[in-house]
């Protein structure tokens, strides 16, 4: 159990818990870093905080306990979705949007003429550079 005694333990998979998890909290802004992260993993390929290269899940926990750090977005990204994922993964549970707030967010209510966007088919935060990845134009369609 990594909570002081007397707090709750909560449960989840570690690179998606919201720092304050570790401490113990519980609430509806957990679910907003978590959500911001699984939507960068999706967009990246690369596992959350695989950048950092800690092998060990405790020191992982560790860090992500003691440095409440931000993790870094990859440039590239349509910069509404950026946004939407910063606003997201805050490390003050108190700055991230409520659920209601992130469904006026541009990202989600502002549709483009014609909309797509590039990803990478490999992971952005690979610690080596791959001059072989190129982008993959996914179109969006409206049904």
């Amino acid at each position: 159990n990594l909570c002081p005694p007397g707090q709750a333990a909560v449960a989840g998979t570690a690179v998606y818990m919201a720092p304050e998890a570790f401490d113990g909290q519980s609430g509806s802004a957990m679910d907003m870093f978590a959500l911001g992260l699984s939507i960068l993993h999706s967009m990246t390929n690369a596992v959350p905080w695989s950048h950092l290269s800690i092998t060990h899940l405790y020191g992982l926990v560790f860090h992500l306990c003691k440095f409440k750090p931000w993790h870094p977005i990859p440039q590239g990204l349509p910069a509404q979705l950026t946004d939407f994922i910063r606003k997201c993964i805050d490390p003050q549970p108190a700055m991230r949007p409520t659920v209601h707030a992130l469904l006026g967010h541009p990202f989600l209510s502002d549709i483009p003429e014609h909309p797509s966007f590039k990803i990478h088919p490999y992971p952005l935060m690979a610690t080596e550079a791959d001059p072989a990845q190129e982008l993959v134009d996914i179109p969006v369609i409206h049904i």
